[in-house]
């Protein structure tokens, strides 16, 4: 379908959906359903699926060595690293501080490591 007959019969009236690749009005006459969804033309079908099959192939690959269990490790590993600071955060506190309930647990925590 031409550029001109494309726009003329995409109205806000006509329209049943929209372009799953380029979010334009779909319409009765323009429409094209592909396995991924519903597009304006064979054009945004095949960005769409040519897009769909990139994803795929950068999904299956990084489940590879590099990202899998070093990469899973070295996330915990930051996060752990974050939960230190924190709680060494709140030990320098209650220490300064006079607080209640944590003062006393922070100093039996310190007692036991000599700290």
């Amino acid at each position: 379908m031409t550029e001109l007959n494309k726009k003329a019969v995409s109205s806000a009236v006509d329209a049943i959906g929209r372009c799953k690749q380029c979010g334009s009005p779909v319409t009765e006459f323009n429409k094209v359903v592909g396995p991924t969804g519903m597009f304006c033309g064979d054009e945004c079908k095949a960005n769409h699926e040519a897009f769909t099959q990139r994803a795929g192939s950068l999904e299956r690959s990084t489940k590879g060595s590099f990202f899998g269990i070093p990469h899973m490790l070295g996330k915990m590993v930051g996060k752990l690293i974050v939960l230190a600071i924190i709680v060494a955060a709140i030990g320098v506190v209650a220490t300064i501080f006079e607080i209640p309930v944590l003062t006393p647990f922070v100093e039996g925590v310190r007692a036991r490591f000599s700290i």
